[in-house]
């Protein structure tokens, strides 16, 4: 049985945080995943400011969402906190070695370095 907190629930703006101790010294980290669609443009930046690290991803089997990153996202996050570093996330990388996707147009580890 599945409780009802346990189910996913997409949503525009949600957040995850925990206050971690990191070579004795206290760290409060927040995620935030904030919506990708073309509908949420004009309210995603005003999550940006006051973030000290921004994580942006791209899923191993969708070529797109790799183009995204320097089409978009970089630009996007550039705008409004321009000197804040950026760290990028391959998600579904067991598929890299599904025998289904073998022949797949995955991104390469040379490309994310480009």
């Amino acid at each position: 049985m599945v409780s009802s907190s346990a189910i996913f629930l997409p949503c525009s703006d949600c957040e995850l945080k925990a206050d971690l101790v990191i070579e004795g010294t206290n760290v409060e980290m927040e995620l935030r995943d904030t919506a990708g669609q073309e509908d949420y443009d004009r309210l995603r930046p005003l999550s940006y400011p006051g973030s000290h690290v921004v994580l942006i991803s791209f899923a191993i089997d969708d070529r797109e969402s790799f183009v995204q990153i320097a089409k978009k996202w970089v630009p996007e996050v550039n705008r409004v906190i321009p000197k804040v570093p950026k760290l990028l996330v391959c998600t579904k990388i067991d598929l890299r070695d599904s025998y289904a996707l073998v022949q797949a147009d995955l991104i390469t580890r040379g490309e994310v370095r480009h």
